[in-house]
């Protein structure tokens, strides 16, 4: 694990000690807890997500927003550093390096060249997959 990941994450397991308990395995014995925090809305955002780490390790929301905040930074300076980040349970996140390209404008037709570019996917652990489709 790299040391800034390792710092973030050892940040969050010492101020919210209840993640260390967590799992997201669908088949784990203890149970599952839905929270929805999205009031209405189809889409969780940071502070949503902050607000259900909140309720469910019942620490402040300002803490909790840290916590989030701090996973993210980890996660973006790992990928930066072109790292692959293994969330056990839950996935990887990887960098993939898109060549450049050639494009058309679709209000013109021009060719237009296209940059290259690296982009960061996302590809979910088994649990995941099994959670999302029943």
């Amino acid at each position: 694990m790299v040391a800034a990941q390792s710092d973030a994450l050892g940040m969050l397991s010492a101020h919210f000690p209840a993640l260390t308990t967590c799992s997201f395995d669908s088949d784990s014995s203890g149970p599952q807890r839905g929270i929805s925090t999205t009031k209405g809305r189809s889409d969780m955002n940071n502070a949503d997500l902050a607000e259900a780490l909140a309720e469910t390790l019942g620490t402040t929301k300002a803490d909790a927003r840290k916590a989030v905040d701090a996973v993210f930074a980890a996660i973006t300076d790992a990928a930066a550093k072109g790292e692959e980040v293994s969330l056990n349970g839950f996935g990887k996140f990887k960098v993939k390096a898109s060549p450049a390209r050639e494009g058309r404008n679709p209000a013109t037709g021009a060719t237009i060249k296209i940059a290259a570019s690296n982009k960061l996917t996302f590809s979910p652990a088994k649990a995941v997959k099994d959670r999302l489709n029943g």
